[in-house]
């Protein structure tokens, strides 16, 4: 089941795309005194969608399925332990 929470980049989270041999670039992003965490394919996917202000679980999930022509149901586990994982590394907040 998908969280109404609300999430998004941390205000001192600096972050940087590089091209790389897959359709997706890859992130890299940390916030002062962490270490870098890079992102490549449904990360990348994530990160973009949380570029745009706070969004939900389910509008990253929907915007992502959209691009990549998937359904909601193969990405929705990925999306939230992507999620999990940048707000447990604080590079994102939830709100």
């Amino acid at each position: 089941m998908m969280t109404t929470i609300r999430y998004k980049i941390m205000p001192d989270c600096a972050f940087e795309y590089f091209k790389s041999e897959t359709p997706t670039a890859l992130v890299v992003c940390a916030t002062p005194g962490s270490r870098a965490m890079v992102l490549s394919s449904t990360g990348t996917l994530i990160w973009d969608a949380l570029t745009r202000e706070f969004q939900t679980e389910s509008d990253i999930v929907i915007a992502i399925s959209e691009q990549a022509g998937v359904s909601p149901d193969v990405i929705s586990d990925d999306v939230r332990e992507t999620l999990t994982s940048l707000h447990e590394s604080g590079l994102i907040e939830q709100g």
